[in-house]
């Protein structure tokens, strides 16, 4: 009897779980809540991780390989541990892998093969393989890290915000823009956003980004600067992962993450900054979503035929999560 494959993608934002048969073609999805156990209590933890068990009901009797990306697996003692009788108890399988999410997010980049992969949404993070060696870079958290990520753009330009209000420096579209989009009156409407922030607050100051890019495409130069200089810290982070694997001439970089794909401006910047130390690097999109990429682990061998249909898999849930929105 043929293999079933699970791939889950577990982020503080939302989970995305794919099943697919032994030649990649669609059987079932789900999309739900986070599964991030550094962001959230257990208890939602495992509320989200037992709608897992909707699309196992499919399986009958078939045996099943699975691969769980999450996130702070490798950074937390036990964690990895934890995760596995978690899984294990709810929803009766063990996985064959579990690993951080930015290592799926890698796969699905270059399709497991040599390559840096950046990944750059609400926090950012680096992670590349060479020959028998991997290096992660970055990673470290908010208090100290998302070096160029959401996270990273929103904080500094909550910060360029207050100088502005402060008289520290002139006052410009980006804080008209931010008090009219955030509906504050007055600086204490922003100081009382600030305190105010729950236990999502990566997530709140990151979507601030959004606005950083609004400002810079109406020729906002401080907006501009803020979006430049997270560019070149993400591009600094790659650059060292490239350094530690020792890639030769003609490195492959993939991307994923919100602010990476959806700005236009800080990809720009990102791009020709690699560029200017690497001019042969082959920086490009990632082939497939970082679900895709935990299918692809699993597989380990694939060929043309199973990549087609998990690119067919792929559009049919891109439709189908359209159609819900």
């Amino acid at each position: 009897m043929e293999s079933l494959y699970l791939g889950v993608d577990g982020g503080g934002t939302k989970t995305l779980a794919v099943l697919v048969d032994n030649e990649g073609k669609l059987i079932d999805f789900k999309k739900i809540g986070p599964t991030s156990l550094m962001e959230y209590e257990e208890k939602e933890f495992l509320k989200n991780l037992n709608e897992i068990s909707i699309i196992l009901k499919k399986i009958d009797k078939n045996p099943v390989k699975s691969c769980f990306g999450m996130s702070g697996i490798g950074e937390y003692k036990r964690l990895e541990y934890k995760l596995k009788k978690l899984i294990q108890s709810q929803l009766g399988i063990i996985p064959n892998l579990l690993v951080n999410d930015v290592v799926i997010a890698w796969a699905g980049g270059s399709l497991g093969r040599d390559s840096v992969h950046a990944v750059c949404g609400t926090g950012s993070i680096i992670y590349g393989k060479h020959k028998e060696k991997d290096v992660r870079v970055g990673g470290w958290g908010s208090l100290i890290g998302d070096e160029g990520s959401g996270y990273y753009i929103g904080i500094e330009t909550l910060r360029e915000v207050a100088k502005q209000l402060d008289g520290r420096s002139p006052k410009t579209l980006l804080t008209e823009l931010i008090f009219k989009e955030m509906k504050f009156q007055s600086k204490y409407d922003l100081l009382e956003w600030i305190k105010n922030l729950g236990k999502n607050f990566r997530h709140e100051i990151a979507s601030i980004s959004y606005l950083t890019s609004k400002a810079s495409s109406l020729g906002n130069n401080s907006s501009k600067f803020i979006l430049e200089k997270a560019a070149k810290e993400l591009s600094l982070s790659v650059l060292s992962a490239l350094r530690l694997l020792k890639f030769d001439s003609n490195p492959v970089i993939t991307y994923s993450g919100g602010v990476i794909e959806n700005i236009p401006v800080f990809y720009e910047y990102f791009f020709n900054y690699i560029r200017q130390e690497i001019p042969t690097a082959d920086i490009r999109a990632a082939k497939f979503w970082p679900v895709f990429g935990a299918l692809i682990l699993l597989k380990k061998e694939v060929d043309v035929k199973f990549l087609q249909n998990l690119k067919n898999s792929e559009e049919t849930i891109k439709k189908e999560l359209k159609k819900g929105e």
